[in-house]
């Protein structure tokens, strides 16, 4: 199997080095990536944020997956147009992307907030803080070398 990486990032990094080591994986590639991940994977400049020209690239490789690492080229429909082809694709759609990108952007701190922000129907959440006591060495007194 062919699997193209999209990004060059640490997290595209850890997604390449552990493909690499799939024994069902004959290749893998990714775009743009980066000295790390080049060292397990062939690396081929193209701009992520470059839909169709990705998209031609999953076409000329015949990636039999591909995985998409950042979140520009999810919001910007990567995964959609790879989709659209009758490839495999890892990476929501667009719109899920954006909803994703929302909750950021929102200053949200999961979705389910982001649903209770905009009384959006989904599961009731709640968040729970509990005290804990404090540790034992915190709570013993502080010896200087000045008191000795």
């Amino acid at each position: 199997m062919k699997v193209l990486v999209v990004g060059g990032g640490g997290r595209e990094h850890a997604l390449a080095w552990r493909l690499a080591r799939d024994p069902t994986v004959t290749r893998v590639f990714a775009t743009p990536g980066n000295a790390g991940i080049a060292q397990v994977a062939e690396c081929i400049d193209v701009r992520v944020d470059d839909v169709d020209a990705v998209t031609d690239l999953v076409e000329r490789l015949d990636a039999d997956l591909t995985v998409i690492g950042p979140e520009a080229p999810l919001v910007a429909g990567l995964a959609d147009a790879v989709r659209k082809e009758g490839r495999a694709v890892f990476g929501p759609s667009a719109a899920a992307a954006r909803i994703a990108a929302r909750v950021v952007a929102d200053g949200c701190s999961s979705s389910a907030a982001l649903a209770s922000r905009y009384r959006l129907a989904g599961a009731s959440s709640r968040s729970v803080l509990i005290a804990m006591p404090p540790s034992p060495s915190a709570a013993s007194p502080s010896h200087s070398a000045a008191g000795s």
